[in-house]
């Protein structure tokens, strides 16, 4: 666990005064990130990077020499490339910042994960509060936590993965832990969120080599993948990706982000969010028999409006398992996180797996930890402890996907109308406050 006092600190040595906070100076902040991830990447494999940390290594005259002499993969090059053309100045100003955090007790055994942690809480305090996207609000910050690569290691293929795409990368956190679980792959992620620099440099402390990102959305007209280029497509939809509006209007303006030959956007219909979007997208890039992963709350599993598009997904034998995992899986979430793995195939699948794991899971603290990966492992792989519920049945029953409903007795699962449900709850109180009124007039 990374301590709130060891983030505070950290800040504190870098921004050198409180006025400064924020850290305005973008190249300023980006050279001391990347300072940092080497710092870091160092901590974690200390036979990388080592010239940077020596007696002398923020010297003018020997630091630019190091790093092209150093640098030793692709994605080093393009973290290091940054440090390069710094302008005397700055490079001064950085070190001497970097060299106070060096001071600081609390960096030494803190593993990858932990590693990952403390960037992405760092970055996220100098940052500046980034500009909403066309498609959707802004995105906060998820700390994954250490307990989720045992998760990841559970739900992924690890077989012939040689590529692997983040069609929603959102600020890179979700990438950097599934670099750790299958180092040997390349990475693509695309997001509106975050510069890829930064992306990159939590990937170089991961220590994955190849990577490309691109600050672009996968929901635009443009996509910086082929189709059918991907082995394994993840991506997480915790927060809703909410459109501004639902009016024809705002489905006018949508048209010219959406590529009709990889999300049918009239098959979004009146969705307020658009996890199935992303799941078109992640079918569009995957090779035949290529697996996705996308993580997601229990809203677009349930919510009546998007029923025709769970029973489009379900028709084209996508949808392989919805699994429910642990509550408070995620930094600052207390409820439930959900799998949806699918699969691109020919054919159709005949049904859907639903397991319901979180009795897995065990809360310490504010995190959930996954106690047995082996064995999520093993009831994904053998289908046990699930249930698998015939194609037609989903269907008929508002296609609702997620577990609990069908590992219940209950047979009328309906999906939930939540406007509806908003205005009986609006209803209900006004009947309250009539009651009250009339018993403060009995007075």
């Amino acid at each position: 666990m990374i301590s709130d006092s060891l983030v505070i600190e950290i800040t504190k040595a870098f921004v050198l005064n409180d006025d400064e906070l924020m850290l305005p100076d973008i190249s300023k902040r980006k050279a001391l990130m990347g300072l940092f991830s080497l710092l870091l990447a160092n901590k974690v494999n200390p036979t990388r990077f080592s010239f940077f940390f020596n007696d002398d290594w923020n010297t003018n005259e020997t630091s630019a020499q190091f790093i092209k002499e150093y640098a030793d993969s692709p994605l080093a090059n393009t973290v290091i490339s940054d440090l390069i053309i710094l302008s005397d100045n700055i490079w001064e100003d950085v070190t001497k910042r970097i060299e106070k955090v060096r001071q600081l007790k609390g960096l030494d055994n803190l593993g990858f994960l932990n590693s990952l942690t403390l960037y992405e809480r760092v970055l996220h305090r100098l940052q500046e509060k980034a500009p909403k996207s066309p498609l959707q609000g802004s995105f906060p910050y998820q700390y994954w936590g250490e307990g989720f690569q045992n998760v990841l290691t559970a739900l992924l293929p690890h077989n012939n993965i040689k590529n692997i795409y983040f069609p929603n990368a959102h600020r890179g956190e979700l990438v950097s832990y599934i670099a750790t679980v299958i180092p040997s792959a390349t990475i693509y992620s695309e997001s509106d969120d975050q510069s890829p620099i930064y992306i990159y440099q939590k990937l170089l402390i991961a220590g994955t080599e190849n990577a490309k990102s691109y600050e672009i959305s996968s929901l635009e007209q443009e996509t910086a993948i082929n189709p059918g280029s991907m082995d394994l497509t993840v991506t997480a939809s915790i927060t809703s990706i909410q459109s501004p509006a639902h009016s024809s209007l705002h489905r006018k303006e949508l048209k010219g982000f959406f590529d009709p030959s990889r999300i049918d956007l009239d098959s979004l219909g009146g969705s307020p969010s658009k996890e199935f979007a992303l799941m078109q997208q992640m079918l569009w890039a995957l090779v035949e028999g290529g697996k996705g992963i996308i993580f997601v709350g229990k809203g677009p599993l349930q919510r009546e409006k998007e029923a025709e598009l769970r029973r489009t997904l379900l028709t084209s034998g996508a949808i392989d398992s919805v699994i429910k995992l642990g509550d408070k899986l995620l930094g600052g979430r207390s409820t439930a996180v959900y799998a949806v793995l699918i699969t691109k195939r020919n054919k159709a699948n005949k049904s859907i797996f639903f397991l319901d794991a979180s009795d897995l899971f065990e809360i310490r603290g504010r995190q959930s930890y996954l106690r047995d990966t082996e064995l999520l492992k093993s009831l994904i792989t053998s289908r046990n402890n699930g249930v698998r519920v015939d194609l037609k049945k989903v269907s008929m029953r508002d296609a609702v996907l997620f577990p609990e409903f069908y590992l219940s007795n209950n047979t009328e699962v309906k999906a939930v109308d939540i406007e509806k449900l908003k205005l009986n709850l609006v209803e209900t109180q006004k009947v309250t406050d009539r009651n009250f009124d009339m018993l403060e007039k009995l007075k």
